[in-house]
């Protein structure tokens, strides 16, 4: 559960920096090309972290399928 939270907390983060990313551009000629960057920036992480996320997810839904396989009695171990 620390882990959804982590992964939780940084999305906020990166969705906070593309927002203030969008300000920017409608802000002053000169800071457009920094805006861009910035925009740039915060997507590749964005990218990242939800990446990251997708193979987490598929890791635990394998390593649950695993453990289902090998008897219900772990899987209700692990749901307490």
């Amino acid at each position: 559960m620390r882990h959804v939270k982590m992964l939780m907390g940084s999305g906020l983060v990166a969705v906070a920096g593309m927002l203030v990313a969008a300000s920017l551009c409608f802000g002053r000629d000169e800071d457009r090309a920094a805006a861009a960057g910035l925009a740039a920036l915060i997507g590749g992480m964005l990218f990242f972290i939800l990446t990251l996320a997708l193979v987490c997810y598929v890791y635990f839904a394998l390593a649950l399928q695993t453990i289902a396989k090998k008897s219900i009695i772990l899987l209700l171990n692990i749901a307490k």
